[in-house]
């Protein structure tokens, strides 16, 4: 027989056993399966769901065989005709676009193949002067819009004695009219600098270097016509690496005149 004494004195040392106890950690430890497991799952479904629309057809989406065309308007020549600078692939040509019958072109003023850069149509909307891109090198063309005859500018004309080089309508350039339209202007490029150049282009094509314009060559140089006999043009000065806008008139001894810089 077991003495109760003892027994008492062993109970106070035995485990107390508590349901709640032993329950709780369990739970715990479930949910945190029930977690990892869900999280797994939502990323499976994840992955799944982005491989499908990896390789989902965009019903909209041109092929990759099929030439995406860029359109630049260059003027308008009345109410139902624009000038356009259509480019396709490597390749881009000027046109004239019929908003009212929505044809894509009704004359072909370049005739050909080529890369046009850049376009302005003249205020008496008569002709086009354009700088294109051919076998490495850029040329100006002035396009009549009636006749579709072009002038080019003759680049042995783009030949700066004083500077010694050979003179090419920049890449980025801009081109536009005077406001009377007796003349045009664009930047030209050497190596390392560039200038703006004025074309006499009443008769024949005549540029005007202005090469008091000459600074960096740097992207995006403005120009804009302030008047028949003056411009205002940006240009970089190197030294305090700021930007000018300065105004020039169009004879070759032309002094810039500072207006504005920043």
């Amino acid at each position: 027989m077991t003495d109760p004494s003892q027994n008492e004195e062993l109970n106070k040392y035995a485990f107390q056993y508590d349901p709640q106890q032993v329950l709780r950690p369990k739970r715990q430890t479930g949910w945190i399966i029930i977690g990892v497991l869900l999280c797994i799952l939502l990323g499976v479904a994840g992955t799944l769901g982005v491989i499908r629309w990896l390789n989902l057809p965009v019903s909209n989406a041109l092929p990759e065989s099929t030439p995406v065309a860029d359109l630049i308007i260059a003027g308008a020549v009345n109410e139902t005709a624009l000038v356009i600078i259509d480019t396709h692939n490597e390749s881009s040509q000027l046109k004239i676009a019929n908003t009212t019958t929505n044809t894509v072109v009704i004359q072909d003023l370049t005739r050909g193949k080529l890369k046009a850069l850049a376009a302005s149509l003249s205020v008496q909307k008569d002709r086009v002067a354009f700088i294109k891109e051919e076998d490495g090198h850029r040329d100006v063309i002035v396009i009549n819009t009636g006749t579709g005859l072009t002038t080019p500018l003759e680049r042995a004309k783009l030949i700066v004695p004083t500077l010694g080089t050979q003179i090419e309508p920049c890449s980025w350039s801009p081109i536009a009219w005077s406001p009377d339209g007796a003349r045009f202007s664009f930047f030209g490029c050497d190596k390392t600098t560039s200038m703006l150049i004025v074309v006499e282009a009443q008769t024949e094509l005549t540029p005007v270097v202005l090469t008091n314009t000459q600074a960096t060559q740097t992207p995006n140089r403005q120009a804009v016509w302030l008047n028949n006999e003056n411009l205002l043009y940006t240009h970089l000065d190197p030294t305090t690496e700021q930007t000018w806008i300065s105004r020039i008139g169009i004879l070759t001894d032309s002094v810039p005149f500072p207006v504005y810089g920043r």
